[in-house]
């Protein structure tokens, strides 16, 4: 799948600094996939889901592609407001109008890892769901509070150094069950009631 992902994009001049997706039906209609190629490991009975997930790597000089069985691309770089350094990209903010209220950060913007996550980037934006990259080493003073976030998907928060004070305060659904795995942080430093 992946390397038919790779002559599709080569073949097609789809450069792209910034995570796109590709599906398999696109694959599979341009003729570098077919349908018996993707059954299912699991329960070959079934095709398998998901999609790949590419992007431009600009220090690698290379396109990097990745499976993803959820198949949910990253909101678009268009939606994010950002500071881009010589290490890497910090998000300073965030127009849910554009990129909706699920919300996936990208690990990638302009060819640079998404390291950091301002303060105040993402608060009292209606958020109901947000899904972090893996690339992430902070998240500044209450930048996802005032939202109603019912599902926070921590598990790509490997590279995590520091979660900040109040970072998801007053998101009634989020306590410190969600934080488990990611850390030897002092959940109780967490305030996630609103004030």
């Amino acid at each position: 799948i992946i390397e038919a992902a790779r002559i599709y994009v080569t073949t097609n001049g789809n450069y792209n600094t910034n995570q796109a997706q590709l599906s398999f039906q696109t694959l599979i209609d341009a003729g570098v996939l077919k349908y018996g190629e993707i059954l299912d490991p699991r329960d070959s009975s079934k095709e398998m889901p998901g999609c790949v997930l590419y992007n431009w790597n600009e220090s690698k000089n290379q396109y990097i592609f990745e499976y993803d069985e959820e198949c949910i691309a990253t909101t678009p770089v268009e939606c994010f407001t950002y500071q881009s350094y010589e290490t890497g990209v910090e998000i300073t903010n965030y127009d849910e109008i554009c990129g909706g209220y699920d919300v996936f950060i990208p690990n990638i913007i302009d060819g640079k890892k998404v390291l950091s996550i301002s303060d105040y980037a993402f608060s009292s934006k209606k958020l109901t769901s947000v899904k972090f990259s893996d690339n992430l080493v902070s998240i500044g003073k209450k930048s996802f509070s005032g939202n109603g976030l019912t599902k926070l998907d921590l598990s790509n928060l490997a590279n995590i150094k520091t979660i900040s004070y109040d970072a998801f305060a007053c998101n009634p659904s989020i306590t410190s069950s969600n934080f488990t795995g990611i850390g030897s942080f002092v959940y109780s430093y967490f305030n996630f009631s609103c004030y």
